[in-house]
């Protein structure tokens, strides 16, 4: 098989970066989006005194409470305006990191995406997306792949066994990577892609790329599936 598609690079070992990934962040710039952008042309319906106030005041003040999480999800709780002011905080940025939630969110935007659900919708509220397997969450996911190449009984698998492995985690994988380009492509206020994946890209990556509103796009480690 081709060794750019094998799932079990990503096992081995993710990109570690330094220090928090600062590409496609200027200086200074808020985190949350504003509300009125999340709220996608409807007018706020809340009669409260805060969500009356002008929407960069409040994003200021969503952002002082980014690191509050339970008050982030009382405050999604009480209406509609509050709930996507939470989340034009809490889902700012979003991670693939190949967990089952993650896999799970990114799912359900590619859903939305298709059935063109009700706005607004929590994808108006992402500007940034990383997608980043970590080995953990790969292993724990593929875990016959894991078991035949690192597993304490590797030794009674045998290749052919293996190959098949291989082979069924690249056809989920690609798949799974379908689904969150098909996501992150309908996104309407993304900002920044950052895609840190070994895995060879093809065709329909780049198709659903030069469709996303993506202003800055950064590849690690790339290759191509086709010429």
């Amino acid at each position: 098989m081709n060794m750019d598609r094998d799932v079990s690079t990503l096992i081995i070992g993710t990109f570690s970066g330094s220090g928090r990934d600062q590409f496609g962040r200027e200086p200074d710039k808020r985190r949350s989006l504003l509300l009125d952008t999340v709220m996608e042309g409807r007018a706020r319906a809340s009669q409260s005194r805060l969500l009356q106030m002008p929407a960069e005041i409040l994003a200021d003040i969503i952002d002082l409470l980014s690191d509050e999480k339970s008050t982030l999800s009382s405050l999604a709780l009480v209406n509609s305006d509050c709930r996507q002011f939470a989340r034009c905080c809490q889902f700012a940025e979003v991670e693939f990191d190949y967990s089952r939630q993650a896999q799970q969110f990114f799912l359900e935007l590619a859903h939305e995406a298709l059935a063109g659900r009700q706005q607004p919708s929590i994808s108006a509220c992402i500007r940034r997306v990383t997608f980043a397997s970590r080995s953990q969450y790969v292993a724990q996911y593929h875990r016959d792949l894991y078991d035949s190449i690192w597993g304490e009984a590797a030794e009674s698998f045998t290749q052919d066994q293996r190959e098949t492995f291989r082979k069924e985690s690249g056809e989920y994988y690609t798949r799974l990577r379908k689904a969150s380009m098909l996501a992150i492509a309908a996104i309407a206020n993304l900002e920044t892609l950052n895609w840190k994946d070994g895995v060879s890209l093809d065709r329909n990556f780049f198709e659903r790329i030069t469709r996303s509103k993506a202003q800055h796009v950064k590849l690690n480690r790339t290759t191509l599936d086709e010429p």
